[in-house]
C-alpha cells in the first residue's frame, strides 16, 4: 500500500486511490474500458477537428494573399512602381512558400493523428499483417518524424505567412496608396 497515492476527482470530493502513477492504467471491467476508450476518441476527434481547421485557415489564407497579390497587379491601372516590385515578389514567394509548408504541415499531422486513433502499434500491424494490406505511415517507425515536421512546419508556415503580408502592406502603402496616402 506504500505505493497508492491519492487524487481528488474534479467532478466531486470523492477520493480515488490509484497505483503508482508509473504503472500501466488496467480498466477494472470492460464497460469501463468502453468509457474511457470512448471518451478519448471523442476528445481526441474533436481536437484533431480544430487543428486541423486552424491548418486550413492558413492554407486558405495563403492562397487569398497569392490572390490579393494578383489583383493588385492585374486590375490596376497605372503601372507599378518597378523600385517596389521587389516587394511584391517577397510576398508572394513567401505566401506561396507559406501554403506549400501548411500542406506538408496538413500531411504531417494527419500521419500524427492516425497514429494516435490506432493506439496499439503492436494491435494495428498485427491487424494490418492479418488482413494482409499495407501499413498506413501512422504505424510504422517513422511516425516521430512526423511529429517533429509538424512542430517545425506550423511555425515555417505561419512565419512565412506573416512575412507575405507585411511585404505585402509595405507595397501597398508605398505603391498604391492603399494605407498610408
Amino acid at each position: 500500500m506504500a505505493n497508492k497515492t491519492e487524487h481528488r476527482a474534479y467532478a466531486d470530493d470523492e477520493v480515488a486511490e490509484f497505483e503508482d502513477p508509473t504503472q500501466a492504467y488496467r480498466p477494472k471491467s470492460v464497460d469501463e474500458a468502453v468509457e474511457v476508450i470512448n471518451t478519448y476518441s471523442d476528445r481526441l476527434e474533436f481536437l484533431w477537428e480544430q487543428y486541423l481547421k486552424v491548418v486550413q485557415l492558413n492554407i486558405i489564407l495563403a492562397g487569398a494573399t497569392i490572390g490579393l497579390i494578383a489583383n493588385f497587379t492585374l486590375l490596376r491601372e497605372k503601372p507599378i512602381d518597378l523600385e517596389w516590385v521587389r516587394l511584391l515578389h517577397v510576398s508572394l514567394a513567401t505566401a506561396a512558400f507559406s501554403g506549400f509548408g501548411a500542406l506538408l504541415w496538413r500531411f504531417c499531422a494527419q500521419v500524427q493523428m492516425d497514429r494516435q486513433v490506432y493506439g496499439n502499434i503492436k494491435v494495428a500491424n498485427w491487424y494490418f499483417d492479418l488482413n494482409d494490406s499495407k501499413k498506413p505511415q501512422g504505424v510504422m517507425d517513422t511516425v516521430h518524424r512526423y511529429e517533429k515536421w509538424t512542430e517545425t512546419l506550423k511555425w515555417i508556415s505561419g512565419g512565412l505567412l506573416a512575412l507575405s503580408w507585411c511585404a505585402l502592406f509595405i507595397f501597398a502603402s508605398k505603391n498604391l496608396g492603399v494605407f498610408i496616402k
